[in-house]
């Protein structure tokens, strides 16, 4: 069923910087003067350099505006208007075994000013996969590879280079470079090369 929640939750991004306009309507949904007014200043001409230190600056996303404006009150109608919708975030497949699909990610965070009204910021898918469990549902789908191809001649060399989880690529890479005819036609040497900013930490593949 495709109601407001599901709406919200897999096709709007809450997470986006409110643009002027957005910021104007905000404006004409508070009850209260002074919400309304300050809104609106940000979305002038005049509040250009405010709203850059303010809000875009520390990254403040329309939930909490909504914590700073408590008389803003939009509407469904508004939200679905201004809401820029939430774009597919892509990520390689670092295996394909019998049990399902394997990918890595890291989980982001970007630090804020700590006078905001948090002291970080975090990822939008990254942080929803991390918060999944071995039972949950997850919509993906698959994206064509049109210029990730190992070399046309046969018997050509490889050098692979990856950092942290960008090594995840490479190692579907070769799973799928071992599992097809380019065995019997020969890889020449393959070099990977990868390195991690902590060792303890970010070696998710050192075994492999």
């Amino acid at each position: 069923e495709r109601n407001p929640w599901y709406t919200f939750k897999y096709t709007l991004d809450v997470h986006s910087l409110p643009k002027k306009a957005f910021l104007k309507y905000l404006g004409e949904c508070c009850g209260e003067t002074r919400d309304r007014d300050l809104l609106k200043y940000f979305a002038s001409k005049e509040g250009s350099s405010d709203l850059n230190e303010m809000i875009y600056t520390p990254g403040l996303t329309l939930l909490e505006l909504l914590d700073l404006f408590p008389s803003c009150n939009p509407g469904l109608a508004g939200l679905l208007q201004f809401l820029p919708r939430l774009t597919p975030r892509y990520y390689s497949v670092s295996r394909i075994t019998e049990q399902g699909i394997k990918f890595v990610f890291n989980i982001i965070t970007n630090k804020r000013n700590p006078t905001s009204l948090s002291s970080a910021l975090p990822g939008v898918c990254s942080t929803y996969l991390s918060s999944l469990s071995t039972s949950s549902h997850l919509y993906i789908y698959r994206r064509k590879n049109t210029s990730f191809l190992p070399p046309s001649t046969p018997g050509s060399n490889m050098i692979l280079i990856g950092a942290g989880t960008g090594v995840s690529p490479f190692l579907g890479f070769l799973d799928s470079v071992n599992s097809s005819s380019h065995v019997t036609e020969g890889v020449g040497h393959v070099t990977l090369i990868t390195g991690n900013r902590y060792r303890a930490l970010d070696s998710v593949y050192e075994k492999e």
